[in-house]
């Protein structure tokens, strides 16, 4: 039975290093299922990332509460 198995999470982000400066833009532009959004809710604290530092704003998102994240995320990100 070839079936995926729920419990075996395929790699959807894999990037050696990120760094986006405050006040700065970029465009994130890729084809479906590249990892944009999943990108995007790692940096807002949405998603968790399962290795790695991600940072934001000086704090390290896997140290924060759910709602740390969420106030970081309406403070200083505006989401």
């Amino acid at each position: 039975d070839e079936r995926h198995d729920p419990r075996q999470l395929d790699t959807v982000l894999d990037l050696a290093e990120f760094r986006l400066g405050a006040g700065e833009q970029v465009l994130l532009s890729a084809p479906s299922g590249a990892g944009k959004t999943s990108l995007l809710s790692v940096i807002a604290g949405v998603a968790r990332a399962r290795s790695g530092l991600v940072e934001v704003a000086g704090a390290d998102l896997a140290t924060l509460s759910q709602s740390g994240r969420d106030a970081l995320r309406g403070e200083r990100l505006g989401v």
